[in-house]
């Protein structure tokens, strides 16, 4: 496979490369990942491309050897040099030994939990 650099802005003639995010086409099949070649910083990057049309920066990671993908934001309202910083981000969480999806659900919990004030006691 080729080497890709995902890119916003336009490709110049003759650069091979790179391929334009705008250019990329809605599967056929429920959704396709494409892997960001950009060196260091799109380790485990990829831009996943959804039957809908619906594209979502996703970064691939294996804790104890299971393949896992956090969704770090959608294309276009993330580019591919804000993905990569956020990435990179959660790559140094997981060096901490911290599951960056664990992280977010327990935060969705704690958010969700009434604080002692709003609750109603009948």
């Amino acid at each position: 496979m080729p080497k890709t650099v995902l890119t916003d802005s336009p490709i110049r003639k003759g650069d091979t490369e790179k391929t334009r995010i705008k250019d990329i086409q809605s599967p056929n099949v429920s959704a396709v990942l494409y892997r960001d070649s950009h060196e260091e910083a799109g380790k485990g990057l990829y831009l996943k491309v959804e039957k809908s049309g619906t594209k979502s920066w996703v970064l691939a990671y294996y804790p104890g050897g299971k393949r896992r993908l956090r969704t770090i934001g959608r294309w276009p309202k993330m580019g591919p040099a804000a993905a990569r910083i956020e990435a990179g981000k959660v790559r140094d969480a997981i060096t901490n030994n911290k599951d960056p999806i664990e992280q977010r659900e327990a935060g969705v919990r704690a958010r969700r939990q009434p604080s002692r004030k709003q609750r109603r006691h009948f």
